[in-house]
């Protein structure tokens, strides 16, 4: 059985409202909840996605996972051992965290070696053995070891990159979380970032967080992938099944966001004005509601009532939706919640 490598277990992170002083002790209508009671595992050697429109605590989900963002309830299990809020230095070095933002995660008045040979000192090598790793971690992320003498300012983008993956191995970490690692740089830089994880996580036996907007990414990388929408995990299972069979309505409208040369109409019937919301525009204050309620089709009386759990739907997939399971309404009204390739594949793809 594949042992567990990290535990997220009813994780909720508050913003609170300022106005009541720094730290206010409770919550209120001003407060914003970024992650709201969410639940993952990732197992060992596992390659999850997490996808989701901006603002929907995918980033912030990373940043308490590496300890850079304190919880505000719910807790985080490593390896099977619970993560306290003050980690020790091997916990810090067991999970490690590539930003999205390559020109600003540098230093840039330090040149790479100096970098390179920090990281290494806290992976506890050795002073002598510090500058032969510090040139196998550049050429195994494609990079020469005259980059050792240069600043980030003389690097592009996508070296940048290169080097912050080669900073988080230098440690020797068990799990790398990838925020949006990508979508600061050009497409065709794109392919090679997303190939060096890929290669680092096998040839390491790494355990991959990948978190991104680009679901073809996710589809060709991952193995699981968990979605997003406000703060809470509306779908959750392995990419083949979801890509093939996307349960949940929020999930259904990403998929049809993809380009394609061929598309059908949309999934979602178009929100008025006065029914749109945002990610950003949620209460830190109890709801007893589905938070997608006022842009889903299905919606019906209950999702204003009662909040849907997750609920397994197979093995492995978890969707929550009160609609899931249920017959769809009928006449025109209905909502085209089936693929018009009509054999339960994306909608849109041709492929056959």
């Amino acid at each position: 059985m594949t042992s567990a490598m990290l535990e997220v277990s009813s994780l909720s992170v508050v913003f609170p409202d300022r106005s009541y002083g720094p730290r206010p002790s409770r919550r209120t209508e001003n407060s914003v909840v970024a992650v709201d009671d969410v639940s993952i595992q990732v197992n060992a050697r596992e390659i999850v996605g997490v996808v989701g429109e901006s603002g929907s605590g995918k980033s912030t989900l990373c940043r308490v996972i590496a300890g850079l963002q304190q919880a505000t309830t719910g807790s985080l299990r490593y390896a099977g051992n619970d993560l306290a809020h003050k980690r020790t230095l091997a916990d810090r070095r067991a999970i490690q965290m590539i930003f999205q933002d390559p020109y600003t995660s540098l230093n840039p008045r330090l040149r790479i070696g100096y970098v390179l040979d920090e990281a290494l000192k806290v992976g506890g090598m050795p002073k002598a053995d510090r500058l032969e790793a510090a040139k196998e971690l550049l050429a195994s992320v494609g990079l020469p070891e005259s980059v050792l003498h240069i600043r980030p300012s003389r690097l592009s983008g996508g070296q940048r990159q290169r080097v912050a993956i080669a900073r988080a191995l230098a440690v020797q970490p068990q799990v790398i979380l990838a925020d949006e690692v990508t979508s600061a740089l050009d497409v065709s830089i794109q392919a090679v970032i997303v190939d060096l994880l890929a290669k680092a996580t096998l040839d390491r036996g790494l355990t991959l967080v990948f978190v991104t907007h680009n679901l073809q990414v996710v589809r060709a990388l991952c193995q699981r992938v968990v979605v997003l929408h406000a703060g809470r995990v509306v779908e959750a299972g392995p990419v083949s099944e979801i890509f093939a069979s996307p349960q949940h309505p929020y999930t259904r409208a990403l998929l049809a966001a993809i380009p394609r040369l061929h598309r059908s109409a949309s999934l979602l019937a178009e929100p008025t004005a006065d029914e749109s919301t945002t990610s950003a525009e949620r209460t830190a204050l109890p709801q007893a509601e589905c938070h997608f309620r006022q842009l889903c089709p299905l919606a019906h009386e209950r999702c204003r009532q009662e909040r849907p759990a997750l609920q397994a739907i197979s093995a492995g997939h978890e969707v929550a939706c009160h609609a899931v399971g249920q017959p769809e309404p009928s006449g025109d009204t209905a909502p085209r919640m089936s693929s018009s390739t009509g054999d339960g594949g994306v909608p849109g793809d041709r492929r056959g």
